[in-house]
């Protein structure tokens, strides 16, 4: 009886110390496997050239989807691209939603050297662009106005060139 006892024990203690050594080996290898994958990463990263900007501006909308918007992003990209400046479509790639104050409060704490905004004529937007404003930071207000907030500019279509452009087409 005390010989099947020993055996089978013994057998156990076989049985986890090639347990232990398979663990080990897999996981020495499984190292060297991503160390090798992160020394690629590196060097394709490395290898990458990055262009640098001098100004960096930003576009904020309620609709970063709409058609007109997407328009509106490319031919800024397309022009500030030939004069040394990023423009990005804030917000869009953001796994949350954000109102259109909140993205001029994260512009304006990031310093940026500009915005352009959906303009509103809403009490809160004419606090985001007083802070812009105190901050140095120059803001566009696009298709709609607000002429009550510290604005540079204001880009949109008046009735009167609109009335044209529809008789033109008709």
């Amino acid at each position: 009886m005390k010989k099947n006892y020993f055996e089978s024990r013994k057998w156990i203690k076989l049985c986890c110390i090639g347990l232990g050594l398979f663990i080990v080996v897999l996981v020495l290898c499984s190292m060297l496997y991503f160390r090798d994958k992160i020394r690629e990463s590196t060097e394709i990263v490395n290898a990458m050239e990055y262009n640098k900007y001098d100004r960096y501006y930003v576009l904020i909308t309620d609709d970063n989807k709409n058609v007109f918007w997407q328009s509106v992003y490319e031919g800024a990209s397309e022009e500030a691209q030939g004069s040394g400046a990023y423009v990005e479509m804030f917000g869009e790639n953001l796994s949350e939603e954000y109102t259109k104050e909140d993205l001029m409060k994260i512009a304006i704490h990031s310093k940026v050297d500009g915005i352009i905004v959906e303009g509103d004529e809403s009490t809160i937007m004419e606090e985001q662009l007083r802070r812009a404003h105190e901050a140095g930071i120059p803001v566009g207000t696009a298709l709609y106005d607000n002429p009550e907030g510290l604005r540079h500019s204001y880009i949109g279509v008046n009735s009167y060139n609109l009335g044209i452009e529809y008789g033109d087409q008709i």
